[in-house]
């Protein structure tokens, strides 16, 4: 048996660190034995968050013919519906029951991988309401006469006015822009798709 003083291993990130963009650019590390051990060292390779990053292989296994030759593992973030960028721990472990004795001590070692989310932010909008200028708008229980930006939640008008006669929408929004807003009722201009 390989002396436990002896068995090792040693993780090594491309560049120094490990950073992915979502849907698009990958990144890898290496995963290599520092001694030669009497029979095979299987590593596992998990991500704590699969909807952020996934890892090829998941696994890999050393032998006392190959243990000196580092094994790559690729790092891929799958794209995802939200905005934001995220920190990703992946961690490679000594598979116990499938390897050299004298490797089972020996502790996980983690990588932190950065993703860049690819998907556009959104940026938040005003909607003018001018005083006086036009009858009231209903914000949900509260009437708004004041000129000033208001978050809108259920926007509606009284005495059938049209919308679009009270609304400004700021130049910022872009054209062929439409306001939405999901069931939170936060409201953001998307573009139409008609």
């Amino acid at each position: 048996m390989t002396p436990v003083g002896t068995a090792g291993f040693t993780v090594t990130q491309s560049g120094g660190t490990t950073n992915v963009t979502e849907g698009g650019v990958t990144d890898s590390f290496t995963v290599v034995l520092n001694s030669q051990p009497t029979s095979s060292v299987v590593f596992d390779v998990t991500s704590n968050d699969t909807s952020a990053t996934t890892v090829n292989p998941a696994q890999l296994t050393f032998t006392n013919g190959n243990w000196s030759t580092p094994q790559t593992i690729t790092v891929t973030a799958p794209q995802d519906p939200d905005s934001i960028s995220e920190s990703v721990i992946v961690t490679v472990t000594v598979n116990d029951a499938l390897s050299d004795n004298a490797y089972d001590p020996l502790a996980d070692q983690t990588v932190s991988v950065s993703v860049t989310d690819n998907d556009p932010v959104v940026v938040e909008n005003e909607i003018n309401v001018f005083e006086n200028k036009y009858p009231p708008v209903n914000i949900g229980s509260a009437t708004q006469r004041k000129s000033g930006a208001f978050v809108v939640y259920g926007l509606r008008s009284t005495a059938h006015t049209r919308l679009d006669s009270i609304i400004q929408i700021p130049t910022s929004a872009g054209v062929g822009k439409v306001l939405t807003s999901d069931a939170g009722g936060n409201a953001t201009w998307q573009t139409s798709s008609g």
